[in-house]
């Protein structure tokens, strides 16, 4: 479906009581031309196109009582795959339906506006935004393919994508997804009649990570994987490791086989526990 819209300059999806505007990089200035007049002396097209880069989706929000914001996707930078190398051994993810996950990211941001915002009564940081916009992106596709496949892959690829790149810290969205597939599977999700009661549902029992935990486990994914050095001090910061183990496992076991994965597990002084079990 969303091959066949982007054809067209752009379209537009409803947020809540608003719309944003999907435009289709290619076919910017043609898309600009759909927003109102107040609006488009705000987004220049020299300025989207550079801001972009290599990206395949970016979001503008907006302070409007009837617009939310502006999406814009670029087909032609989305990736059909991510793989990273752990200790040597290639782990390979194969992306179904990428373009159409990133805008529904993308959507989950001006959703992050409207309902998590007011849930949590306080404004959402950086990384509080990357990984209630994957909640969303959850939330669609469970909605759209009746199953978690999607949401997996969403996970796999958040954990693949930090080890490649510290700087995707921010995106690391695995400890939110984390507890969303231990806690509900297709048909929980699906029994709600709204994003907001799913997420209301949620933030009863979730807490996002505090400023403590984001920064120690940002220092050791950086210990891990992005050190210069390649000697594994197997103590630091010790009591976050079982932890993150609990977070890569699944990743490793639905890549690689059960052997392998609890080698690399070893190898990177991440203790065995008992895992969230990828289906």
């Amino acid at each position: 479906m969303l091959s066949g819209l982007l054809l067209t300059a752009s379209f537009w999806v409803n947020i809540e009581d608003k719309q944003a505007l999907i435009c289709n990089i290619n076919r910017l200035s043609e898309c600009i031309q759909q927003l109102p007049t107040s609006v488009q002396q705000t987004v220049s097209s020299q300025n989207i196109a550079h801001n972009m880069a290599f990206r395949d989706a970016m979001v503008i929000s907006f302070k409007d009582k009837t617009l939310s914001g502006v999406i814009f996707l670029n087909p032609k930078a989305t990736a059909s795959e991510v793989y990273s190398f752990i200790e040597g051994s290639k782990v390979q993810l194969k992306l179904k339906q990428p373009l159409q996950l990133s805008l529904w990211h993308e959507q989950g941001h001006l959703q992050n506006n409207q309902i998590i915002a007011p849930l949590l009564k306080r404004p959402l940081t950086k990384s509080e935004h990357e990984s209630f916009a994957d909640l969303y992106t959850v939330w669609e596709s469970v909605n759209k393919t009746k199953s978690l496949e999607l949401a997996w892959q969403q996970y796999h690829r958040r954990n693949l994508n930090v080890i490649n790149q510290e700087s995707d810290y921010s995106h690391w969205s695995v400890p939110l997804l984390y507890y969303v597939l231990e806690h509900y599977n297709a048909e929980d999700i699906l029994a709600f009649p709204s994003y907001t009661e799913f997420a209301s549902d949620l933030l009863i029992h979730y807490s996002p990570l505090s400023q403590d935990e984001r920064r120690e486990f940002r220092s050791l994914i950086k210990h891990l994987f992005h050190s210069h050095s390649t000697f594994n001090q197997r103590r630091y910061l010790s009591w976050r490791r079982e932890k993150f183990s609990a977070y890569l496992a699944p990743t490793l076991d639905a890549l690689l086989d059960k052997k392998q994965a609890r080698t690399l597990l070893k190898s990177l002084a991440l203790p065995l526990a008992n895992n969230l079990n990828h289906p």
